[in-house]
């Protein structure tokens, strides 16, 4: 299954909310109903929960159009395949500089950086405005 991480708060890790990126045009788009999230929603931004969240719309997709079910598991597989093959390259090409700190613009990378071992210490918000 996929662990769902909370959202990170104070300190370096100043609040964001994704409305402050709307515009005021947008308003009416904007599905959240008000909820304050809780929980970061960037899961699939480590490879492990992609599989995991393609497994699970594969047999979905397949269970609502049975007639291209051989399809969708045939590029879900390939995706998966894909998918392991980034989680590998990702592993290696970072273990020798997971220690050094870093600070993000964005603060949506905690699935990464939990997969990776990664040393992110805040992030950074440029509008003072934003919060």
């Amino acid at each position: 299954g996929i662990k769902v991480l909370p959202l990170r708060t104070g300190g370096a890790w100043e609040a964001h909310h994704h409305d402050d990126e709307r515009s005021s045009e947008d308003h009416d788009h904007d599905h959240d109903h008000g909820h304050e999230a809780s929980h970061d929603p960037h899961i699939w931004l480590d490879p492990v929960n992609a599989i995991v969240m393609t497994r699970e719309i594969v047999s979905a997709l397949g269970e609502i159009d049975p007639e291209h079910q051989a399809g969708y598991q045939r590029n879900g597989a390939a995706l998966i395949e894909r998918l392991g093959r980034l989680n590998q390259q990702l592993e290696s090409d970072l273990t020798p500089i997971k220690e050094q700190p870093y600070v993000v613009f964005h603060d949506a990378y905690q699935y990464f950086e939990q997969r990776y071992g990664l040393n992110a210490v805040g992030s950074v918000v440029l509008d003072p405005e934003q919060r």
